[in-house]
């Protein structure tokens, strides 16, 4: 009988041992989940951007993942234990996290910051003044045409200026939209380290049905363009420009810019049948080589009816004398216009 006893506590001894042993080793081997969100310093979240998880004292990750389209990261079976997070994307500085897991964790954000700081405006097409409330967004893919998957975005302020502090470098597209604006796109825009002052972009406001608006845009130099339009008119042809800026309640010179950039603004109400001329005058220099500072600026015409953008003229190489740019003439008859 005793010997019966010594054998029973002997198997169960074992068996507390085995249980003890085995509770221990699921202990060491259990795993958890970690999750985030990686964003940057306009709020917006990352994609694509490379997570590594390294154990503490080791130098290869141990898991690696890359962010989604709305800049999160998960990892479902990480071992227990104290790790390193290391989170980089091209164009921004890397940022490093310690960490214990010892239970499933959802991180706070984590931003990735750069080195560009950029700063720009954007203007009214009809007053030549900043356009506050604005949407500014920058995107890798110059596919998007929208600033719903954008990967830098803000706002302007009152005065139409905007500023993304410590912004990713690269290149971009940008996109510009407003209600009741057309939207702009501004394509092959690069950030580099420091500062990025980018040139004033100009919003154009949809015109009314039947209405046509001309725009012109230039660079810093030459400080004053001007536009010149000529048309029907019952005693002959009408000339719309600095000087005379109306014509009727038909034509009108909205915007007459004298600092650089533009935009120059002719908007035309309604239309009689004949020839209407557009040109562009360089006001700067009137030498005969003042056609050059026009082509060298660039130059660039824009015309939008109430739907779109309809025609859109860069100044050419300038081949002769002149300060003059002739860029259209519109041929209206009935109810159609062709222009040439």
């Amino acid at each position: 009988m005793k010997k019966i006893a010594i054998i029973f506590s002997a198997i169960l001894l074992s068996v507390v041992i085995v249980g003890l042993y085995s509770c221990a080793k699921k202990d060491t081997t259990t795993q958890y989940k970690t999750s985030g969100k990686v964003i940057n310093s306009t709020w917006r979240p990352v994609a694509n951007a490379d997570v590594k998880l390294t154990k503490s004292g080791e130098s290869t990750p141990k898991y690696t993942t890359k962010t989604n389209s709305s800049g999160e990261y998960n990892f479902n079976n990480v071992d227990n234990g104290s790790y390193d997070m290391v989170i980089s994307a091209p164009g921004y500085n890397s940022t490093s996290k310690y960490f214990v897991a010892d239970k499933d964790v959802s991180n706070e954000d984590q931003t990735l910051l750069g080195d560009a700081n950029i700063t720009g405006s954007v203007l009214d097409s009809q007053t030549g003044y900043g356009l506050a409330n604005a949407t500014v967004g920058f995107n890798r893919d110059p596919s998007q045409t929208t600033n719903d998957n954008a990967e830098l975005l803000v706002i302007t302020d009152e005065s139409g200026n905007f500023n993304i502090s410590e912004g990713p470098t690269g290149g971009f597209t940008g996109l510009i939209e407003a209600e009741g604006y057309f939207t702009r796109k501004v394509e092959d825009v690069g950030f580099v380290d420091g500062d990025n002052d980018l040139d004033p972009q100009t919003l154009v406001q949809q015109p009314n049905e039947g209405e046509m608006r001309i725009i012109l845009t230039w660079g810093e130099v030459p400080y004053d363009l001007d536009s010149h339009l000529s048309g029907p008119s019952p005693t002959g042809r009408f000339h719309v420009y600095y000087s005379d800026p109306t014509y009727g309640d038909t034509v009108n010179l909205d915007v007459d810019d004298v600092s650089s950039y533009g935009p120059e603004t002719i908007t035309i109400s309604s239309f009689v049948n004949g020839m209407y001329r557009y040109s562009i005058h360089n006001y700067s220099e009137q030498s005969i080589t003042g056609g050059e500072e026009i082509y060298q600026s660039p130059a660039i015409v824009e015309v939008y009816d109430y739907t779109s953008l309809i025609k859109s003229y860069t100044a050419p190489p300038f081949t002769g004398n002149g300060n003059t740019w002739r860029v259209f003439e519109l041929n209206f008859s009935g109810t159609s216009y062709s222009i040439v």
